[in-house]
């Protein structure tokens, strides 16, 4: 089995490790991690307008049958409106149809010098942001496109950069509030995962209509998988949920507010429905004079996210 040595691209692309790995005794993998680096890179979806992205790494998959692409995007929301529009179709379980994705590499003036196509790219899952009180990281959402064929020209072209780069949202400034609950002592958030899915495979339905024929599959539209919220809170405000827990926990609604630096004004909104109680714990914050904090956990039926221009 061969090894692959680290290598640069053309428009400031980096390797930043390479790997082969083992797959029979007579086959095997080479896994090549690339970095964006330069400028800030940016995408365009289905020929849309170029939007900057916080960070871009692609895995590049080659087998005795061809190479394959995954892309990780860091995508700030106050800069990715296509994105979040994709987003949204796939919490609503619309998204049907692979999108047309460029990756655009970029240098410090933002002239687009190389462009990476993801002809026919899905999204394999998308990440929300950890939120903590006491964090000062930049807010970002993160999204995997599942491994496709890719192709890479030379770039032409800028990005322009829109206004709302410089208001960058922080990871510390949310707002939480849960039916019912006082939440006013929320410290910690832990990331939702959100995943398409499709229901088991069926036989297409043929809807006879004036020619031609056409087909739908009703599990394109499935709503998509959500991982559990887990959030930690004051154990003296906590009794609420543990009544939730023990009543029987109904579902119930809430929401997300990721604020500004005014820490008054809402930029985007994550609005969560169909809550239901899982477990409460506590649990011993470490430090001088540990404070108690309730572990929830929760599932959640439906996610939403709005952002405002």
């Amino acid at each position: 089995m061969g090894t692959h040595r680290p290598r640069m691209f053309l428009g400031g692309l980096v390797v930043a490790t390479a790997a082969a790995v083992a797959l029979s005794a007579d086959s095997a993998a080479a896994l090549t991690e690339r970095v964006y680096t330069g400028g800030p890179p940016a995408c365009r979806i289905d020929g849309g307008a170029a939007e900057l992205l916080a960070r871009a790494t692609v895995i590049d998959t080659t087998t005795a049958s061809g190479t394959t692409s995954e892309a990780t995007l860091q995508v700030p929301p106050q800069t990715s409106r296509a994105l979040l529009a994709w987003f949204g179709q796939i919490f609503a379980g619309t998204a049907t149809a692979p999108k047309r994705v460029e990756l655009l590499q970029t240098n410090h003036a933002l002239a687009i010098t190389e462009v990476e196509t993801f002809p026919r790219a899905s999204i394999a899952w998308i990440q929300f942001p950890e939120l903590d009180a006491s964090s000062m990281s930049f807010l970002e959402w993160t999204v995997k496109l599942a491994p496709t064929a890719t192709t890479r020209t030379a770039g032409a072209g800028s990005v322009t950069p829109p206004a709302a780069l410089t208001k960058k949202l922080v990871a510390g400034h949310f707002r939480f509030s849960l039916q019912g609950i006082d939440t006013s002592r929320v410290t910690k958030i832990q990331s939702i995962v959100v995943t398409p899915r499709r229901a088991a495979p069926t036989t297409p339905t043929i809807i006879r209509t004036p020619t031609p024929f056409r087909t739908t599959d009703p599990a394109l539209a499935t709503p998509p998988a959500i991982s559990n919220l887990v959030f930690w809170m004051d154990t003296a405000r906590a009794q609420a949920v543990t009544q939730w827990l023990t009543s029987g926990a109904e579902p119930r609604s809430g929401s997300i507010a990721h604020l500004r630096a005014d820490l008054v004004t809402t930029q985007c909104t994550t609005t969560l429905s169909k809550i239901v109680v899982k477990t409460v714990t506590t649990e011993t914050v470490t430090g001088p004079g540990g404070s108690q904090q309730s572990r929830v956990e929760a599932t959640v039926g439906d996610i939403r996210l709005t952002c405002a221009e």
